[in-house]
């Protein structure tokens, strides 16, 4: 079985120059996403960053010219530490892709239950209603989840056309979010639906290995 890592976004405190570039702008983005998580994304505004951190505005705006950029870094960090954490996954010793698969799928359905994760994503996807850019931008970072399942959906069902591998992915990636909905600022689900994580799962491996549709 060959190995496999998926590619990760560049962070944009990794592609700051100087060691000093990199801890300032991993600071505004760690600043700027507990903004969004703890205060909603009407809170994020450069200047509220620029406030938390104690920093001039001008000094921030030499790391971001302006909020989209910052939106933009904010949204990328957060697909990099996905997408890292899904490759420390993909390195731990596997009898097969499907032990793999369970593996990434496991480590996605105990993300949705943190309430960190939770408000998040809610807030980004209530800013996406109403922004054309960050719409955009949750776009882009959904299709490198879906990328994942693809990848694990040709791996497994190599006879599926292309189409049906990525309608597929797409009603995997959604089925796991939507659990979300579910425990709003819990670790877990309601007790009148127990059990629903582990259908979840079994679910998903079906579809991957269900035959081409008719």
């Amino acid at each position: 079985m060959k190995s496999i890592t998926f590619d990760i976004p560049e962070d944009a405190a990794i592609a700051a120059r100087t060691p000093k570039g990199q801890a300032t702008v991993g600071r505004i983005l760690d600043a700027a996403i507990e903004i969004m998580v703890h205060e909603g994304h009407a809170s994020l505004s450069m200047r509220k960053v620029a406030e938390r951190l104690n920093m001039r505005i001008s000094a921030l705006q030499h790391h971001f010219a302006n909020w989209e950029e910052l939106l933009q870094a904010m949204i990328t960090r957060v697909t990099s530490n996905y997408l890292r954490e899904i490759n420390r996954v993909l390195a731990r010793p596997a009898r097969s892709r499907l032990r793999q698969f369970e593996s990434v799928l496991d480590y996605l359905l105990r993300d949705i239950k943190s309430p960190v994760s939770q408000s998040l994503f809610a807030q980004l996807w209530a800013l996406a209603q109403t922004n054309d850019f960050a719409r955009q931008a949750m776009v882009d970072t959904y299709g490198h989840e879906r990328a994942v399942f693809e990848f694990f959906i040709r791996e497994l069902n190599p006879a599926l056309e292309k189409k049906e591998v990525a309608q597929r992915a797409a009603l995997m990636a959604t089925q796991i979010e939507g659990l979300m909905l579910l425990m709003p600022q819990q670790s877990r689900l309601p007790a009148e639906l127990s059990g629903l994580e582990q259908l979840c799962l079994a679910r998903t491996l079906e579809l991957a290995h269900a035959p081409p549709a008719a």
